[in-house]
């Protein structure tokens, strides 16, 4: 017997809800158990001496919760010391949307009667949706709980941006920011061939300490990168040796005889036994690994330094680093119009880290950095277009139920027992979805480079914009419409002149979807991010198999991870954005939203704290990014909700309806072109 859709759907977010919280109580349970046991993992930065003592928090309590209400309660400035503004201002995301989330709930009291008691006798939670209302005047409720609703969020958008960019400021211009070398330093790029000369950049520019003209270094980094490499093979080679002398001692101890002479590693290990390598190809022979590593890291050290003293007279890049007297003189360069003709002295950058800075971009000129620029865009737009075809096929999935009317062959899956059914229209797209997005962000930094971002910061932001944008096509749009469309298509074949209206009373179903995709997100990756499974596997197996040495192993132990704020911040963001687009035309999605940003914030805030430590430092630009990709979800969520309201012919409701989307737009040109330039520069 086939089942009814409505049930379908609600039995997916259940058995979706259950099997999540099933993974979630393991996954916490699993982190409550292992913290105090693995302090290496879930506590590196309060256990051990492995970041300096201002970054050294205070180890959290040994009872198994009452660490988390002390998380809640930590103030602002704790996660600046611990996160830095990047950590900061991610948490200060996930907090406050998640309370605005929260807040919403109280719209239940107007909107889930308005749409349990009117017309199109949906079953299940398909009942607590708009698409439920037959009567147009009921309407009414929607387009006024959105304008309340859209107006609140745009005017917290507009305080955060305030608090960002006053924060910011109070931050750059600290002591401790102001004084530091990237922020006293300018890199400008497009230079002319005339003013590629340590000595002009003192003829234009006020309060110049030091002036470095980026040069061609090939042949040095070759040589550099040799050394390092000769030096771990040597010390592999060593440490080999040694492990064949102590396993050889160990043998002659246990059998009582002493090898002479006691103190010679030759005595315990055979000249054929001693680690060798090929230096000529394959076909060569085999000579000394040890003595050959010794004999070539002198003169490798020698070639080095006869190349650093030449290294003034290579070939100039056309990018220069200004260093300046304080961070006054850096902003007014940097605030300044240097040259008189165009793409001259620009781009220009402020706050970079030496380590940070991608040398290999450095040397583009101004026409080769735009052909990149568009090479890149391009590329990512096809990656778009086509990566849409297996995410609608995800989609699909999600209400394959709905096909079988039209393709017997797939009724099987009607037989299936409720709670696994739900597990495969719920759970298991949910999970495709997120692997299908794994492999992502690696080809977007790889474009990220190839469009010509001078830094890892750079790459970061671009990373953010363009996985964002990803994210909203095919993590949304395409799943969205590719789920609505399932769900209805053997009513549009039966009905084509009533497709629009059809879609427009379906899109709403397609929530139930992303109620199972928040969950999958608040409780699985939340969980998942407290247990570190990876963290885990990667210390102790791997470290286990492949640490051989003790420089390996110390590395392991003392390099903390960071986080990669480009890919994280657009993954909350599309949630947020998800959330907004459906909170008023199926609201139930809101509390699902406030319990998934509610355990993210908490894993995170154990985590960056705890656990991490600051990568590049971006000055938290990525928050302002964020706040105006949100407007996203707030335009989709006016459309779909005008467009509804078009198909059930409520004129009153259409002309608020449509008001209240100038408006959005009105506020956000405003608040784009009020914020824009600040989010970058530190005022005079």
């Amino acid at each position: 017997m086939a089942v009814a859709p409505s049930s379908v759907s609600t039995s997916t977010i259940i058995s979706t809800l259950l099997a999540n919280l099933a993974l979630f109580g393991v996954f916490v349970g699993c982190f409550i158990v292992l913290r105090l046991k693995f302090k290496r993992i879930y506590s590196p930065k309060s256990s051990f001496d492995l970041v300096p003592e201002e970054k050294k928090p205070e180890p959290l309590p040994k009872d198994p919760f009452r660490w988390i209400f002390i998380l809640l309660t930590k103030p602002d400035s704790f996660f600046l010391q611990q996160a830095g503004l990047d950590g900061l201002v991610f948490l200060r995301y996930i907090k406050t949307f998640g309370t605005l989330f929260l807040c919403a709930l109280l719209m239940y009291i107007i909107l889930l009667p308005v749409n349990a008691t009117n017309g199109n006798h949906n079953k299940g939670f398909d009942q607590l949706s708009i698409a439920n209302v037959k009567h147009p005047r009921r309407y009414y409720a929607h387009v006024l709980m959105g304008l309340v609703f859209n107006g609140i969020v745009i005017f917290v958008i507009y305080r955060e941006l305030f608090f960002y960019n006053s924060l910011k400021n109070a931050v750059l211009s600290s002591p401790k920011y102001a004084k530091k070398l990237s922020c006293r330093t300018v890199l400008f790029q497009g230079v002319p061939d005339s003013l590629l000369d340590e000595k002009q950049a003192f003829k234009i520019f006020n309060g110049v300490k030091r002036v470095y003209v980026a040069r061609t270094a090939r042949e040095l980094e070759y040589k550099v990168e040799k050394r390092a490499a000769m030096v771990t093979k040597l010390e592999n080679a060593e440490n080999k040796l040694m492990k064949m002398a102590v396993k050889s001692k160990l043998k002659a101890d246990k059998k009582g005889i002493i090898l002479e002479p006691v103190d010679e590693i030759s005595s315990y290990v055979s000249e054929k036994k001693r680690p060798k390598m090929k230096v000529g190809g394959f076909f060569s022979s085999k000579v000394d690994t040890i003595r050959h590593c010794q004999e070539q890291i002198p003169i490798l050290d020698k070639e080095v330094k006869k190349l650093q003293k030449k290294f003034r007279h290579s070939m100039p890049l056309n990018s220069i680093f200004v260093e300046f007297e304080n961070q006054y003189y850096a902003q007014l360069a940097y605030q300044s119009t240097v040259h008189h003709n165009p793409m001259r002295m620009s781009p220009r950058f402020i706050g970079l880290e030496p380590k940070d800075v991608i040398h290999s971009n450095l040397r583009m000129f101004w026409w080769e950095r735009i052909t990149r620029r568009f090479l890149a865009f391009a590329a990512i737009v096809a990656l778009v277009v086509f990566w849409a075809i297996p995410v609608a096929a995800v989609g699909t999935i999600s209400n394959i139920t709905f096909l079988t009317n039209k393709l017997p062959w797939l009724r099987w899956i009607l037989k299936m027992p409720h709670a696994l059914l739900g597990l495969v229209t719920g759970l298991l797209p949910t999970i495709l979805l997120s692997l299908l997005m794994f492999l992502l962000p690696i080809i977007i930094r790889v474009f990220a480079r190839i469009s010509g971002e001078i830094s890892a910061v750079g790459v970061e932001k671009w990373t953010q914009n363009a996985y964002f944008a990803f994210l909203m096509v095919n993590g949304f749009l395409v799943t969205a419409l590719a789920s609505s469309a399932t769900a209805t298509i053997t009513e549009i074949i039966d009905k084509p002149t009533s497709a629009m209206s059809i879609l427009a009373n379906k899109l709403p179903l397609s929530s139930n979807f992303y109620i199972s995709y928040l969950v999958l997100q608040g409780f699985s990756i939340a969980g998942g991010s407290l247990f570190q499974v990876v963290g885990l596997f990667l210390y102790y197996i791997l470290g286990t198999l492949f640490d051989n040495t003790v420089r390996k192993k110390w590395n392991r132990f003392s390099g903390l991870g960071t986080v990669a704020w480009g890919t994280v911040f657009p993954i909350f963001t599309q949630l947020a954005s998800i959330t907004l687009a459906y909170s008023i035309i199926s609201p139930l999605i809101l509390v699902f939203a406030f319990a998934s940003f509610f355990l993210v914030y908490v894993a995170y805030a154990h985590n960056i704290t705890y656990c991490f430590v600051e990568g590049p430092d971006a000055f938290g630009s990525h928050y302002p990014r964020a706040l105006f990709q949100t407007f996203c979800g707030i335009y989709l969520g006016e459309i779909v909700l005008l467009g509804i309201v078009v198909v059930g012919k409520g004129w009153g409701p259409i002309v608020i309806q449509v008001i209240v989307l100038l408006a959005t737009i009105f506020a956000h040109g405003h608040l784009n072109l009020a914020f824009d330039h600040l989010r970058d520069v530190v005022p005079l």
